[in-house]
């Protein structure tokens, strides 16, 4: 009796569905407004064959999902792309000058942001076809596109655009035709030769052999046209965009994957690009493209807070917050079109974080993480029984809830880390709990700037009146990064000739050497800059001009001194060293501000003029997230606790 009742519940889930892709087909028809006969061309060619039945499938999907999706509506457009590609394509110049130019340009086109429209109301049925047929074409003759499923087809190779505001062109035939020859030698052997991973490598080499300038700098306007091959310079987001279009041009299944901002650097987040391999695993290029950048693993050692793939379909929970939230958030407005993939690249956790609502006039929340400068927002969820729900969130960073108070949003949770092994610790900075700390940063020290900060260790401050140093005093060994700013020495007489020799393998690495013959308050002494040949750009000046950000270092790694000749022997007792570095150390002489959150704002624990390299803060409460901004220079700064006598930036 049972077998009776599938059949007829099968038909009905099956009119379900189908009356549910009608009424949002005809939803997007009916939206489309005066264009809509346009679209309906589109969906008549493909209802003509019964051959067509998947295209018009395809069609189906795309108009479906048109709403949300803009296009620039002006000709100055496509006179600002003129005038940029032709900067684009000199050879004379660099990048940076070219930056300087296309600035220049884009300030003469002030109202293009402003002149932008949905697609569902400009796109002519000619080029939905034109694309609807290219992309086919792909999927069925590409050897790399075969594994795709239809619905897979539908998100990585049939879209028209592969970003907002790209130009509806013939991107597909320029992009395909131009790198073609990168497969070239691809069927050399019977491993390789259906392989996506393998095709998507060697295309990738290729750009990055193409495309030899590079300046990761953002263009105000990006060039999101047929010619983005054209590109000099861009963001990371701009070069993946790149890749993207022609991996997809030429049938490799791409995407474009985001993260919105770094768990412990910024303001700002990084793009990548993804492919979906034959054999169903997903690999991803970190870096956009290059030569020697080869898809593999995701960062190993920063923590990542979310990662948001970019498709072109609907995603149904961003399109129901839109509808129900009292406040629309730019960012959700900015990730309407993708999906939380967090979990296919790190551990994550689903939280449960106990908040104020006193106040809060929408159930939507919004969860939050520091980006050197604000809180600034990575993803939203609801309040339910006095709790904020979050899903899918990356670990080992400090986060922070708001909510929306009718005028704007406010913090209504302590900061709060959520640690590595899935564990919550919140921080209430409570003054009945304080401490004395010592601060010697006010931003984390990354690995680039550990590698060259270490290089000092080893180095040795040596005198000598002969140049050749052949006769010499011993006067400072470093031995750890933690010596004194005023480095007192007892030389047994006055010396010509001054210098540091580096340890072997650090290239003897330096920002400044400063030489005093009464005190360290005083003026260092002048002479002229003597020491090993130094690497192009870090010329032996550096070291003496007072500037912690220009450097030295030699073109040998071993064996490498710089220094200084007086003219004439000096009775020097102090010396200053400063390694190669970002000059986020304390400063000696720069004023600092030392900042507690607590109770939804911060609030001031001192100000201080730093004596030494490091500064002591009393009264601080002990379980705070804390904040040091220099008042005299510089921009970087970074949240942090403070564990075991040590800064722990987050």
């Amino acid at each position: 009796m049972m077998r009776t009742y599938i059949l007829p519940l099968l038909l009905t889930i099956i009119a379900t569905a189908s009356c549910r892709q009608n009424s949002a087909l005809e939803s997007s028809l009916q939206y489309a407004g005066d264009n809509r006969t346009e679209l309906e061309k589109v969906i008549a060619h493909y209802s003509i064959d019964v051959a067509d039945s998947l295209k018009l499938k395809a069609a189906e999907f795309l108009i479906i999902n048109m709403p949300g999706h803009y296009s620039y509506n002006c000709t100055d457009i496509d006179s600002y792309y003129a005038e940029i590609e032709d900067v684009m394509e000199m050879k004379q110049i660099s990048p940076k000058e070219k930056k300087v130019i296309i600035d220049e340009i884009a300030n003469n086109y002030p109202a293009i942001a402003k002149k932008i429209i949905e697609d569902i109301h400009i796109i002519t049925s000619e080029y939905l076809i034109y694309n609807i047929d290219k992309a086919f074409d792909s999927w069925q003759t590409k050897p790399w596109a075969q594994h795709l499923t239809f619905n897979q087809f539908c998100e990585y190779i049939l879209p028209y655009k592969v970003a907002e505001l790209q130009k509806f062109d013939s991107w597909r035939d320029t992009l395909s035709h131009r790198f073609a020859v990168s497969f070239e030698t691809l069927n050399s052997n019977d491993d390789d030769r259906n392989s996506t991973y393998t095709a998507s490598r060697y295309l990738n080499y290729y750009i990055g052999c193409t495309i030899t300038e590079h300046l990761e700098v953002s263009l105000k306007y990006p060039l999101l046209n047929s010619s983005i091959y054209k590109l000099a310079f861009g963001s990371c987001n701009e070069y993946t965009y790149l890749n993207v279009s022609i991996s997809r041009s030429l049938g490799i299944p791409a995407s474009f994957e985001s993260i919105p901002i770094w768990g412990y650097y910024g303001p700002g987040g990084h793009g990548m690009l993804s492919f979906l391999n034959d054999n169903g695993m997903r690999f991803l290029y970190i870096w956009g493209f290059g030569g020697s950048n080869e898809p593999g693993a995701f960062f190993p050692t920063r923590p990542v807070p979310k990662v948001y793939r970019f498709g072109y379909a609907k995603n149904r929970r961003h399109e129901t917050y839109l509808q129900e939230a009292k406040y629309i958030h730019p960012l959700v407005k900015t990730y309407r079109f993708s999906q939380d993939v967090t979990n296919e690249f790190i551990a994550t956790s689903n939280l449960s974080i106990p908040v104020s609502t006193k106040g809060i006039k929408d159930k939507y929340v919004y969860l939050c993480l520091f980006d050197g400068h604000k809180w600034e927002t990575i993803d939203y969820g609801e309040i339910k029984k006095g709790h904020a729900h979050f899903r899918n969130i990356g670990r080992d960073i400090i986060y922070l809830v708001y909510g929306y108070n009718g005028v704007r949003l406010v913090p209504i949770s302590d900061p709060f880390l959520l640690k590595t092994n899935d564990s919550v610790e919140y921080y209430k900075g409570d003054k009945s709990d304080t401490r004395t700390i010592r601060l010697s940063r006010k931003y984390l020290v990354d690995w680039h700037v550990g590698m060259m900060e270490q290089r000092i260790i080893g180095g040795t401050i040596e005198a000598s009146n002969d140049i050749n140093f052949i006769q010499h005093e011993d006067l400072y060994n470093i031995d750890s990064l933690y010596y004194p700013d005023k480095i007192e020495i007892t030389p047994s007489k006055p010396y010509r000739y001054w210098r540091f020799r580096s340890a072997q393998n650090s290239f003897c690495s330096l920002a400044e050497l400063q030489f005093y013959e009464n005190s360290i308050d005083s003026l260092p002494v002048k002479g002229i800059a003597i020491g090993s040949p130094p690497e192009m750009g870090y010329e032996r000046e550096n070291v003496f001009d007072g500037d912690y950000l220009t450097s030295y270092t030699s073109i040998a790694e071993n064996n490498a001194w710089i220094g200084i000749d007086f003219g004439s022997p000096k009775a020097i007792n102090n010396v200053r060293i400063i390694p190669r570095s970002d000059d986020n150390r304390i400063h000696v002489g720069d004023t600092y501000k030392l900042e507690a959150w607590r109770e939804g704002a911060w609030e001031m624990m001192g100000l201080k003029t730093a004596q030494d390299n490091q500064l002591f803060f009393d009264s601080v409460p002990n379980n705070s997230v804390l904040l040091l901004t220099n008042l005299t220079r510089g921009k970087q700064k970074r949240i942090f606790t403070y564990t075991n006598d040590k800064q722990i930036f987050r």
